[in-house]
């Protein structure tokens, strides 16, 4: 094999799958092409959260806490009072620990719902990764940008705008 085709072997980029197709590729490079983006990933710089920004978020109050609903009776009293409750509805990654794998929500006695995904690499097997890149059709590369800091972002985007 000449070093042009080893070279190009080595860098198997995302348009050449994109090109080609999942289905026209197989695992191996598949697998060698996942290996190479975690490896991508785990060089590049970590975002830090500005001081603006920390200081914006520890001048926020902290809400008090509600009285615990241990009855029926109180549970019925909150759904129907005026207050806002938001139902959610976590699914985990199994294996390499306890990971969310979806996040969803509804507004109780409302439409508002969301439903967010999360790719987690490091907690999902090979196989879990690819049925997701092919459930949602995306790219590895934007795919690892839909993190669980990511989604919890767009959650508390949603809660400000609901309540």
């Amino acid at each position: 094999m000449s070093q042009a085709q080893m070279e190009h072997e080595q860098g198997i980029g995302l348009a050449e799958v994109e090109q080609t197709g999942l289905g026209e590729v197989n695992n191996a490079k598949l697998n060698q092409l996942l290996y190479q983006l975690r490896t991508q990933k785990r060089h590049q710089a970590q975002t830090v959260m500005s001081e603006q920004t920390a200081a914006k978020v520890l001048s926020q109050p902290v809400p008090a806490p509600q009285p615990e609903v241990t009855s029926l009776v109180e549970l019925r009293q909150v759904l129907n009072s005026t207050a806002q409750i938001l139902i959610l509805d976590l699914e985990f990654y199994g294996g390499k620990g306890t990971r969310v794998a979806q996040l969803a929500g509804q507004v109780y006695g409302s439409h508002e719902r969301f439903n967010y995904l999360v790719f987690a690499p490091e907690a999902m097997t090979d196989a879990q990764q690819l049925k997701f890149l092919k459930e949602t059709n995306l790219p590895y590369l934007d795919a690892t940008k839909l993190d669980l800091t990511v989604v919890t972002e767009r959650v508390n985007q949603f809660m400000l705008i609901i309540f």
